[in-house]
């Protein structure tokens, strides 16, 4: 069985599991995906499953892509160099929070690389 998920990717049910289509794509017509890889769309089309308009890439890059199309989280709070400076940055959780805006647990994710880990 087959249908679109609520981000309009491809889903297709094989037994009891459920599979991104454009990963079942890719395997059978380019191969096996390398543990960490993901597999990424060059036409920006998420039900899209011509290998062609495929590749396979580490989630950095999946992520670099798409903020380089501007297709980010448009509610996020922060952005990549407020991350970069929040891991820099040597004081209280609970003041960089205040500084920045966002909770104290987001800070502290952010510097245990729970979040925003394609950050480097």
């Amino acid at each position: 069985m087959a249908a679109r998920d609520v981000n309009g990717y491809g889903r297709v049910r094989w037994g009891s599991k459920t599979y991104f289509a454009h990963r079942i794509a890719y395997e059978e017509q380019v191969g096996p995906i390398a543990d960490g890889l993901a597999v990424c769309h060059r036409c920006d089309n998420p039900p899209c499953v011509n290998p062609e308009h495929l590749f396979a890439a580490d989630q950095s890059i999946n992520v670099a892509d798409m903020i380089a199309k501007g297709r980010q989280r448009h509610a996020a709070k922060l952005n990549a160099d407020q991350v970069r400076s929040i891991r820099n940055d040597q004081r209280l959780i609970r003041i960089i929070a205040a500084e920045y805006g966002v909770d104290e647990s987001t800070v502290s994710k952010i510097r245990l690389r729970k979040r925003w880990q394609w950050v480097v």
